[in-house]
């Protein structure tokens, strides 16, 4: 599972930033039609000059609806939730680099006629990122997350 988001907002020596996020999901090798999408938030506090901290929460949803022919017959719903965190270094006044460490959660549950079944994983989660300064007071963010969940 990845997501990757780009982001906007910086404030002073911290940073807040919101944006999309998108998951890739692979079930027994074959994968979805449609990747789960939602939301990436992140904060930064810089310890000092070069090194800092970043924390990072990430939610992504996707619901299918299961027909037979033109009959609908179920529902199902995918979601992921991720909470992570580690250290960011300033390469320059324009660009850092961080690493992120935690847990990735996964939860998927369908109806089928009159029955419902839900299962859930929860799993370690890392990635890796970048974050530009192009202005004062503006970052653009792009990081790739992975977990497995089976």
């Amino acid at each position: 599972l990845s997501i990757a988001s780009v982001n906007v907002y910086a404030a002073s020596e911290n940073s807040i930033s919101i944006g999309y996020a998108q998951s890739h999901v692979k079930e027994n090798g074959y994968t979805l039609d449609n990747d789960p999408k939602g939301f990436n938030l992140k904060y930064r506090y810089e310890l000092d000059d070069n090194w800092g901290v970043i924390g990072s929460f990430a939610y992504t949803h996707q619901g299918y609806d299961f027909f037979y022919g033109s009959n609908k017959f179920g529902h199902g719903d995918l979601d992921y939730y991720s909470v992570t965190m580690g250290p960011s270094f300033r390469i320059n006044e324009y660009v850092s680099l961080y690493g992120l460490l935690g847990a990735a959660h996964g939860k998927v549950k369908s109806s089928v006629f009159d029955g419902s079944v839900s299962t859930s994983k929860t799993s370690m989660a890392y990635g890796a990122g970048v974050q530009f300064n192009p202005l004062p007071n503006f970052v653009i963010d792009a990081s790739y997350e992975y977990s497995k969940l089976d």
